[in-house]
């Protein structure tokens, strides 16, 4: 289901602050250095949008793991 999806780290969601904490708790499990974000069933508008929210706030807050 979705909620273990979310839990899972196989969807990210909500918040750029939620979403960044998310990143961190991954990159914490796992240690990974890159993450593909794929912006998921949004189309047009929707897509874009997250796209510039990823860049825009959540790289900001999530930098320092590299």
């Amino acid at each position: 289901d979705l909620n273990s999806r979310i839990d899972n780290g196989q969807i990210l969601i909500g918040s750029p602050a939620t979403v960044a904490e998310q990143i961190r708790h991954i990159h914490a499990e796992t240690g990974a250095g890159v993450l593909d974000i794929i912006p998921g069933a949004l189309r047009g508008g929707k897509a874009m949008k997250s796209i510039e929210l990823i860049g825009t706030k959540v790289m900001p807050l999530v930098r320092e793991l590299n």
